[in-house]
C-alpha cells in the first residue's frame, strides 16, 4: 500500500504484467527451495525412498516456471513495443494527475 504524500510513481498497463510478476516469483521461490533441498542433499545424505523424486521434481518446476516466465516476458516485451519496434513510452500516471508533484526531484 503506498502512503498519500509519496508522488505517483509512472507505470504502463500491460496484460501480461500481473501474471509475469507472478511467476516470476514462483521462479525465485521454487529456485530457493531446489536449493534448499540440494544443500540436505550433500549436507545430511536423506534416505527416504522418496527423497529423489522430490530432489528431481523441484528442479524440474525451477525449469518450468523458468520457461513460463521466458514466455510471458517475451508476449510482455512485444505487447509494450510500439509497431515500429521501439518501446512504448509509460507516460500516464496512475491516479490521473497531470503532472508529477513539484518537489519529486528535489532531494530530501
Amino acid at each position: 500500500m503506498r502512503p498519500d504524500h509519496l508522488p505517483s510513481a509512472r507505470r504502463c498497463t500491460n496484460r501480461f504484467a500481473p501474471s509475469t510478476r507472478r511467476v516470476e516469483r514462483t521462479v525465485c521461490w521454487s529456485l530457493a527451495a531446489a536449493m534448499l533441498l540440494t544443500a540436505t542433499e550433500a549436507l545430511a545424505t536423506p534416505t527416504p525412498a522418496w527423497w529423489p523424486w522430490v530432489w528431481h521434481n523441484a528442479w524440474t518446476a525451477h525449469v518450468i516456471t523458468l520457461l513460463c516466465w521466458i514466455v510471458l516476458r517475451a508476449l510482455e516485451k512485444a505487447e509494450s513495443s510500439n509497431a515500429d519496434g521501439e518501446p512504448a513510452r509509460c507516460d500516464a500516471l496512475p491516479c490521473g494527475d497531470e503532472s508529477p508533484d513539484e518537489n519529486f526531484d528535489q532531494a530530501a
